[in-house]
């Protein structure tokens, strides 16, 4: 009778693992054929152009929205292109179908979206997405000359200018005017747009985030476990970086600490032109208006977070406060969805453009919470005057 029933219970032990291992396979069968059926092909991405159909339905992505960010959480949303494939240029100048687009950062113009992604794959250049910003609809895309991480992008509204950042190594910021973006077109030029010109800032190694206001651009610089660092640099009458007012740093300062590279800031004089904070941890995105600064917090599959803060400036320039300190006074801290990047305030002062990651088919397979669109936030913010 015994040996009856440790018979019986092996077999049942046997039959639950194989049930196990086969709703198992066909679980991970179904993620490949969802995957394929996501990954984009020559034959329905029409070439020097990127994919506009989402990943998911618009309830999928309202369910997510409402779920981190509450249920009276005022919104719309724009699909995000490119995440099923997009064309651009390799090294050799080649133009060439690339499907592992990471989706990095957003700003807006009066009337335009414009969205940065760089190949996970490190193959082809990085790109920008240009979306008509009330019907959503992707316009167009800008093949940048580098494959770089392109985090930091900032439209110029008062010069009609869209800074990025295109770090090599240093921190490297490219700026195009509006004419140069008009004057684009990928399907006939082929290649890179070129730069209008370009700003390099060898002190520091990385430029995880910028916001261009009239007389100042903030640089933010992402650090994972550290707290990381704002830098305020003041722009000139016709809304440039004068770098030869700058301190020239040997490249030994890179990779030091930041109080290390505020204390040579100090010494250098660099505060008469500029100023230093600390800022939040992990921070993927700045962005300002007046004297608020909104900042974005990702923690891996956690709940990201939306700073809005009070910036202690100067008040006769906007300018951070010269010092070491933290000089941002926290308003209001929003949960979001995982995987956050950038945010973005609106010309119009209000609303917030926010994008995520996650949808990147490098991190879709394994992402709990997947966001395939721009969350565009209504914003209303009260602050001390």
């Amino acid at each position: 009778m015994k040996n009856t029933m440790k018979k019986i219970v092996l077999a049942s032990a046997i039959l639950s693992l194989l049930i196990i291992f086969v709703f198992y396979q066909k679980g991970k069968q179904d993620d490949i054929n969802r995957e394929k059926s996501w990954t984009g092909t020559s034959k329905n991405i029409p070439k020097y152009e990127a994919s506009q159909t989402p990943l998911f339905s618009e309830k999928h992505s309202s369910d997510i929205v409402k779920k981190y960010f509450g249920k009276d959480f005022k919104y719309k949303m724009l699909n995000i292109p490119g995440l099923r494939g997009a064309w651009s240029v390799d090294d050799k100048g080649k133009v060439r179908l690339g499907v592992n687009w990471v989706p990095q950062g957003v700003t807006s113009s009066q009337d335009k979206v414009y969205v940065s992604m760089y190949d996970k794959k490190k193959v082809l250049k990085s790109v920008i997405f240009e979306i008509d910003k009330v019907s959503g609809k992707y316009i167009k895309s800008y093949i940048l000359d580098s494959k770089a991480h392109v985090g930091g992008i900032s439209y110029d509204i008062y010069r009609n200018r869209l800074w990025v950042a295109t770090d090599d190594g240093s921190s490297k910021i490219s700026i195009f005017d509006q004419k140069t973006l008009d004057n684009y077109n990928f399907s006939v030029r082929k290649h890179p747009i070129k730069a209008s010109s370009i700003v390099k800032l060898k002190w520091w190694t990385n430029t995880s985030a910028i916001s261009v206001s009239e007389d100042f651009i903030s640089i933010a610089k992402y650090q994972s476990d550290a707290i990381g660092g704002v830098i305020d640099i003041g722009l000139d009458d016709k809304g440039n970086v004068d770098t030869k007012s700058l301190p020239k740093f040997p490249i030994k300062i890179i990779g030091t600490t930041d109080e290390e590279i505020n204390n040579t800031l100090k010494k250098s004089g660099f505060f008469d032109d500029a100023a230093f904070s600390f800022g939040f941890k992990r921070m993927q995105g700045i962005s300002n208006l007046d004297n608020i600064s909104v900042f974005t917090q990702s923690n891996g599959q956690e709940s990201s977070k939306i700073f809005l803060t009070q910036r202690l400036s100067d008040k006769r320039s906007g300018i951070l406060k010269d010092g070491t300190g933290f000089n941002f006074k926290v308003i209001q801290e929003l949960n979001a969805p995982p995987s956050m990047e950038e945010a973005s305030i609106d010309p119009s002062k209000k609303s917030l453009y926010i994008i995520f990651e996650s949808g990147a088919k490098p991190y879709r397979e394994h992402n709990s919470v997947i966001m395939d669109k721009i969350v565009v936030a209504d914003l209303e913010v009260t602050y001390e005057k």
